[in-house]
């Protein structure tokens, strides 16, 4: 299994997740921004030139949400999610996805423009 990883990605968080349960994988670092995601090599696992990604065997998935999805329910075996006849289960996908859906976004404009934009760019307000 590989993760291609930049740290200060979504990709921290499937890090996080396969060391939580112990699945064993190997790490293709990148910054984000780089230009070898725009390349066509790396188009081919994610056409958008994005992190992270996942591979495992002949699987190749992206975003944070579904890869986590997936490694809960491949590698899981019943840690960090409720099954899905338990009658929390409806809970825990409505609050995993509120937070990509709803809360992201506003961070995410904040951070831009407060941090990462430069200091001539940046919007004070926020």
């Amino acid at each position: 299994m590989k993760l291609h990883y930049a740290q200060n990605s979504r990709a921290v968080r499937v890090a996080w997740l396969l060391e939580e349960l112990k699945v064993s994988y190997n790490v293709e670092k990148y910054h984000v921004g780089d230009r070898i995601l725009r390349q066509p090599e790396y188009k081919k696992i994610h056409p958008l030139g994005r992190i992270p990604v996942l591979e495992d065997n002949d699987v190749i998935i992206y975003e944070s949400g579904a890869i986590i999805e997936y490694i809960l329910a491949k590698y899981g075996n019943g840690k960090l999610r409720p099954d899905s006849t338990d009658p929390n289960f409806a809970d825990y996908l409505q609050w995993f996805h509120f937070s990509e859906g709803m809360l992201m976004p506003p961070i995410n404009t904040i951070v831009v423009e407060t941090i990462l934009l430069g200091p001539d760019r940046r919007n004070q307000t926020n």
